[in-house]
């Protein structure tokens, strides 16, 4: 009696046996590489392969070497090496090295054939000991055309599977070792398979072997943040080239904003001649023969690690087996700078916002600079504008509050070495609510010769000074305090906590409140979901459903959790109207460039559209640095939960001075759950 995988266990045993008895143990992959490989075409035809050609090659594979990783993601620009380091070389490794089978996935079945013919064979070939292995009777022997196996002359058995075959194509074949080409295809369901994504129907393949075992070699080009590889980022080793500049020492990754020259160019030689790289850090201009140096002493670095400027690593890397290794256009020696300047300097010649300029952008993204592309913004999207922003400016000074003025509410986010605070005035004109910011600033948390938690403490009672001193209506003399003051307590609970309980304890009506965001956009990363009810932990309920007021036990005090992506949208919505209309926000005097910060954090996070998987969805996109935007949503909401309440306590009962000594020293540290 035989049962259906038995021919394929029986060969897993054997072939790890065989492996195991090896009278010569298998080479590294680099020793093997360089032993075995003879370039089969281009410039470098018939010469032995030179990690010196190509220095990004020599880190990957040590990396793969290494062991550390079962993962191995490579993302790569075009013509970089990325097919032969990344998807020839491991498969012909443990197939002609280690003598093991092999599952070798291409996107769709009519490529398969192609790809062993154009990649794989041609490497066979030209590499004297390797050609003795190619397949001797069989599917792609004396060139025959490849069906779904291929048996190499020392027995190595790889299966070829595509993302399109149905779910019995992926079935049925036990293997250690997989790995797959363009990878974008391999993340989406096939529409009729009743099974898991095309990767993970691989992965299956896998099961018979423990995970410490297992091994993958996926490669790819960037398509969208949403597809793979990029997709398998955030879980991963996210590690990048450094390389060391030789003006200022520093280590750094040359990205597309540090190509310089060809922006001002007239003619296509024009931008060639002028394109150099600068170093991110001293914007010097880096030579040709600079960047092959650099290249040459570059280093690989985990997400987590540093490096000083002898060349020293420090600390460790995420706990991942995931290796994702990204080379960037800077990396990649095959092609000179003046070919990346002249490719944007003939999109640049595009009209924008057509569909040839969306197309431009989307091959410069994906094939030359290896990132994710950003689909454009659409017309049903809120468009800001600068200038607009900017120039909504009142008469009025910093620090004043216009005459129909009817609350104010404060928003504080915080770092590790800075925190930003933001004012914002409820003003009612002819019964119609409007917003007015008196103040905001970036204030030092000292964590330099301190803890980051001393240093936080000590920022905030510093600035308790500033709140309770409140600000001035203008003509009337009068003194408005924040009826409302939300501290986000999201990065570093340990120091909020404790103040927010010596402010305000278990008193719902208290100004002074913790704040934690959750939505798409914060570190948390969850949907915001209101709760239904009230209770012993949830003590108040936004009658809208925007935040909801929790009891944290263990620091004796509240907390309110509120909807950041909600918050912001309707932040981004106030700034799009012209100043003086109904919901409208303006700003305190000053030159037009007194609000270019502000107007930077406003802009540096907005709600865009994207595509996955063929449908266009509302994602928000951050590219700089957002606190401003964050404190005044804060205060939005703020203003919305003081109308809210009936009374406010007043601040005259809270203490004239905030010091250390006032607080609860005796707070259980390091129980609050902390942002993923």
């Amino acid at each position: 009696m035989s049962f259906p995988n038995e021919s394929n266990v029986l060969r897993s045993v054997l072939a790890k046996a065989l492996r195991d008895g090896k009278p010569i143990p298998p080479r590294p992959m680099m020793q093997w590489v360089a032993d075995e490989l003879v370039i089969p075409s281009g410039r470098c035809r018939g010469e032995k392969f030179d990690f010196d050609t190509q220095p990004a090659a020599k880190l990957w594979f040590a990396e793969i070497d290494s062991g550390k990783w079962t993962d191995h993601v490579y993302v790569g620009p075009s013509q970089s090496g990325k097919t032969l380091t990344a998807y020839v070389l491991p498969l012909l490794y443990h197939t002609c090295e280690i003598n093991e089978p092999y599952v070798l996935g291409v996107p769709f079945g009519a490529m398969a054939a192609d790809k062993w013919t154009a990649d794989v064979e041609p490497v066979l070939s030209a590499s004297p000991r390797l050609a003795a292995l190619k397949p001797m009777r069989g599917s792609g022997a004396g060139g025959g055309r490849i069906k779904d196996t291929v048996m190499m002359a020392n027995g190595a058995m790889i299966k070829l599977v595509t993302a399109g075959a149905d779910d019995t194509g992926k079935a049925g074949f036990t293997a250690r070792v997989f790995g797959i080409t363009e990878a974008a295809r391999f993340g989406r369901s096939n529409a009729t398979s009743k099974e898991a994504d095309p990767l993970r129907q691989i992965r299956a393949r896998q099961n018979s072997y423990p995970a410490s075992e297992q091994v993958a070699y996926i490669e790819g080009t960037g398509t969208v943040k949403e597809e793979m590889p990029w997709s398998l980022f955030p879980q991963s080793s996210r590690s990048r080239i450094v390389s060391q500049c030789p003006h200022c020492d520093g280590w750094v990754s040359p990205g597309r904003s540090h190509l310089a020259g060809w922006q001002d160019a007239k003619t296509e030689k024009e931008a060639a001649a002028k394109t150099h790289f600068v170093c991110p850090e001293c914007t010097a201009k880096i030579t040709a023969e600079q960047r092959v140096q650099m290249l040459h002493g570059a280093k690989l670095l985990h997400d987590g690690q540093s490096i000083d400027v002898r060349g020293r690593i420090t600390g460790e890397p995420p706990e991942t087996t995931r290796l994702f290794f990204h080379v960037t256009a800077f990396a990649n020696l095959l092609r000179p700078a003046s070919d990346f300047g002249l490719e944007e300097w003939r999109a640049a010649q595009i009209p924008p916002d057509s569909p040839e300029r969306d197309s431009a952008e989307r091959s410069l993204c994906q094939f030359i600079w290896a990132i994710p592309y950003t689909p454009p913004k659409v017309k049903a999207e809120i468009v800001l504008d600068a200038a607009a922003i900017a120039n909504r400016r009142l008469v009025l000074p910093r620090g004043q509050l216009p005459e129909d003025t009817k609350r104010v509410a404060v928003g504080i986010d915080l770092g590790s070495t800075q925190g930003w605070y933001l004012v914002l005035a409820e003003r009612w004109v002819e019964g119609e609510r409007r917003f007015h910011v008196p103040d905001y600033d970036m204030f030092d948390i000292p964590s330099h010769d301190r803890s980051i938690k001393d240093a936080i403490t000590d920022a905030l009672i510093e600035l308790y000074a500033v709140l309770r001193a409140g600000w001035m209506v203008k003509g009337t003399g009068e003194v408005l305090h924040a009826e409302q003051v939300w501290i986000d307590a999201g990065y570093y609970p340990d120091a909020v906590y404790p103040i927010v309980k010596r402010l305000t304890g278990y008193d719902l009506a208290g100004p002074v409140i913790a704040s934690l965001g959750r939505g798409e956009a914060t570190m948390k990363r969850s949907k915001y979901s209101a709760p239904k009810k009230s209770g012993n932990t949830v003590r108040q309920i936004d009658p809208a459903g925007l935040w909801y007021v929790e009891r944290i036990k263990r620091a004796e005090t509240l907390a309110v959790i509120w909807d950041t992506d909600y918050s912001k949208l309707q932040v981004h919505q106030a700034l799009s109207l012209e100043a003086g209309h109904p919901g409208s926000v303006t700003l305190f005097a000053g030159t037009s460039k007194t609000h270019d910060r502000l107007t930077r954090h406003f802009m540096n996070e907005q709600l865009t559209n994207v595509e996955i998987s063929g449908q266009t969805v509302k994602k928000w996109k951050r590219t700089g640095a957002n606190h401003l935007l964050d404190c005044i949503a804060e205060a939005k909401r703020g203003l919305d939960r003081a109308a809210y309440l009936p009374e406010i306590s007043p601040w005259h009962t809270m203490p004239e001075v905030l010091t250390r000594a006032m607080l609860d020293e005796e707070v259980e540290e390091d129980v609050w759950v902390y942002p993923d």
